[in-house]
């Protein structure tokens, strides 16, 4: 299977300064001369977009008897257990396979889109289209190509399950021998607006209707910038804990993937940032954070920032000094979200993969 890639992100080149790199506030274009709010902007400059990956399950409710043994051996009531198998070794190579590209497609919708106060609805740039479009094709391909690998498969698939479940919990039936056809992706570009019709039909209806919508996109705006500031915290916060040496000679793991984490963050809010009516203050912090992990300024990508990291005492004491200044810094100006939550469950799109568990990266 030819697997897409999505390009990492790398240093940029412009040269530090006294007080950081300059950098362009994303909040600044070409929408400042007009007289219009940032919900309005958004409304203006954006479309709806959804994902919808067709999945198999990876677990299975055991039976009522394997239950009540289970509750047994607990010395517990069966009311008050839940027992599930898990079907398909996640490591499996060509379950891993899988995973990886649903991953991708989750990720990517998510890096190039703003939460909408819809859940399984996000916001993509009408200018993005094409190149969203684009992509989605190839992932598709992928998608396919790597559930047609796993059904070619299934057979090592099930051979592994049978010694690792035993004759009591293996169930034949679990194991479809048509899996690529059960796994698919689509995506479309649902209509956010009341429809034009009803401005000839209705004009008092269209009206209020347009004005609900014009208010979900005012809301969206600052779920946007709330939902980017808490992420951009998490990853912040975890490259302060992996920088944190444990003991003497004793570090922990660092792995290219929490820089790259960094950078996408960083690059995702120079492409989005201005849509969020991002406060200054935001703009200026994200600058310090690239800023900071970039080091000695030169111009590398993620994983030589991240070897650096491992190899150099000096570096990472610094990294995380300035990090933990930048945590104290979104503290206070993270505030509690709005009532709606952003597709944390993605109604749409699993961005973990059809058959795989959450697993915490390190």
């Amino acid at each position: 299977m030819g697997k897409t890639k999505t390009k990492k992100p790398t240093r940029r080149s412009t040269p530090p300064s006294e007080n950081g790199p300059h950098r362009p506030d994303p909040r600044q274009s070409q929408f400042e001369e007009l007289d219009a709010t940032p919900g309005q902007i958004l409304m203006k400059t954006c479309v709806g977009v959804r994902v919808h990956l067709s999945s198999v399950s990876n677990s299975r409710a055991v039976s009522k008897d394997q239950k009540q043994a289970a509750a047994r051996a607990l010395g517990s009531n069966d009311r008050g257990v839940s027992v599930s198998k898990k079907l398909m070794d996640s490591q499996l190579e060509p379950v891993k396979n899988l995973n990886a590209v649903m991953n991708q497609i989750g990720q990517y919708w998510k890096s190039m889109s703003l939460p909408y106060v819809e859940p399984g609805t996000r916001l993509l740039k009408k200018d993005q289209i094409q190149e969203f479009d684009k992509q989605m094709q190839l992932f598709r391909v992928d998608l396919a190509g790597a559930a047609k690998s796993l059904e070619r498969r299934m057979d090592e698939v099930r051979k592994e399950a049978k010694e690792r479940l035993g004759e009591q919990l293996y169930n034949e039936e679990d194991y479809p021998s048509d899996v690529a056809s059960r796994l698919s992706v689509s995506w479309d570009y649902p209509n956010l607006e009341p429809p034009s019709y009803l401005e000839r039909l209705a004009p008092d209806v269209y009206k209020d209707q347009l004005e609900a919508v014009q208010a979900r996109f005012e809301n969206t705006v600052q779920l946007a910038a709330s939902d980017f500031m808490a992420e951009f915290k998490t990853v912040v916060d975890h490259i302060i804990d992996r920088t944190s040496d444990v003991g003497s000679g004793d570090r922990k793991v660092f792995r290219d993937s929490m820089v790259e984490h960094l950078l996408e963050s960083v690059n995702r809010f120079r492409n989005l940032g201005k849509l969020m009516d991002a406060p200054e203050e935001l703009n200026r912090l994200v600058n310090a954070a690239e800023a900071a992990i970039e080091g000695r300024g030169v111009n590398v990508d993620a994983g030589e920032i991240a070897t650096e990291l491992r190899v150099s005492k000096n570096f990472r004491a610094e990294v995380n000094v300035k990090f933990a200044e930048l945590s104290a810094a979104l503290d206070k100006h993270i505030v509690d979200r709005p009532r709606r939550r952003i597709d944390r469950k993605l109604a749409s799109v699993s961005a973990k993969g059809p058959v795989s568990e959450p697993a915490a990266e390190d």
